[in-house]
């Protein structure tokens, strides 16, 4: 048996894609949402051009901003949600703030007055999450059957005419070939246990890396469309909390520590890191896990931590499990 968190297509859903249409702001890639943010919302025209990025995040996030012409402020994060830390000083010399619910661990806004500071929510795993900021980036595929993509949602401003002038992508043959990892079929079967025989997927940012901006292939709206009302964060909040018993019961906290999730959380992973500040075991972990058909990742790894301790200490010891009732009976036996 293998475990992921890659939901499954349904055969029919793609026929249904092709006669559904998303109304909103959708692209090819949610940076290039973001970027779209940067360039035609208010947040182009703030004069405070810096902006206060989490230090444990996605590398492309603060790239977009610094190509936009803002400077980045990296903040920490507390070790218990792996949640941005804003301190008290934090917002006097920045104009906006991106604050990211890190793997569906609710944070809680700061409190703005007057509007002088604008608010980015980054949502990418916490698709249930309503907006409270001016801004949300949300992702189409992080947990739906669908294979790229994610839309912004702004809160007062109406974004059309911009959005407008932008390209539609064409559905590639890499979205062709990453469709048959997410089908129920054999072929599903077979991929996977090519996959668990794999090393451990290196994705370091590359500054060369493309930056696009489109709209959403159609199909991938589509799909959204035809998939967004699959995701039940009440059944990832009844696996979590059996795996946190597990957890708890098993004697797993030797080893490791559990995300906390603060009250209106959506979990999208059951997110653990290690006591030990060793990089290398916390790889070899995933080896051996992924080798034994669960596929667990390291987000983010290869964040650009610019010297913050806590932020640096989680891209060295963070393992993301798939919410699976007996992902932890793999874990054990790993050890």
């Amino acid at each position: 048996m293998y475990i992921d968190n890659l939901p499954a297509f349904r055969i029919p859903d793609f026929p249904r894609a092709f006669f559904r249409k998303r109304y909103g702001y959708d692209f090819n890639l949610l940076r290039s949402g973001l970027d779209f943010l940067l360039k035609h919302s208010r947040l182009s025209e703030i004069k405070k051009r810096r902006i206060l990025v989490p230090a444990f995040i996605c590398p492309t996030v603060p790239e977009v901003v610094k190509r936009n012409g803002f400077s980045v402020k990296f903040a920490d994060c507390d070790m218990e949600t792996f949640n941005l830390k804003i301190m008290p000083d934090d917002l006097d010399d920045v104009g906006a703030i991106l604050l990211c619910h890190t793997f569906g661990a609710r944070k809680t806004l700061p409190k703005i007055k007057n509007g002088k500071v604008l608010i980015i929510e980054d949502c990418a795993h916490f698709l249930t999450k309503d907006l409270e900021g001016d801004y949300g980036l949300y992702s189409m595929y992080k947990q739906l059957p669908n294979l790229r993509g994610g839309f912004v949602v702004s809160k007062n401003e109406d974004l059309l005419s911009a959005y407008g002038a932008i390209k539609q992508e064409k559905f590639s043959f890499n979205d062709f070939r990453d469709c048959l990892i997410r089908l129920r079929g054999a072929e599903r079967g077979v991929l996977n246990f090519v996959r668990a025989r794999k090393s451990i997927p290196i994705s370091d940012f590359d500054d060369e890396e493309r930056m696009d901006v489109a709209k959403a292939p159609r199909i991938i709206s589509g799909l959204y469309e035809v998939t967004k009302n699959r995701l039940d964060p009440d059944r990832n909040l009844r696996i979590y909390y059996q795996l946190k018993e597990q957890f708890l019961k098993k004697g797993f906290c030797e080893y490791f520590y559990m995300q906390e999730m603060p009250e209106g959380s959506v979990p999208c992973n059951f997110s653990i890191r290690l006591r030990k500040d060793d990089f290398a075991a916390r790889d070899l972990i995933l080896l051996h896990l992924r080798r034994a058909g669960v596929f667990a990742d390291r987000l983010w790894y290869n964040a650009e931590t610019h010297g913050c301790p806590h932020a640096s200490i989680l891209t060295r010891t963070v393992i993301n499990l798939p919410l699976h009732p007996r992902v932890l009976n793999k874990l054990a036996n790993v050890i």
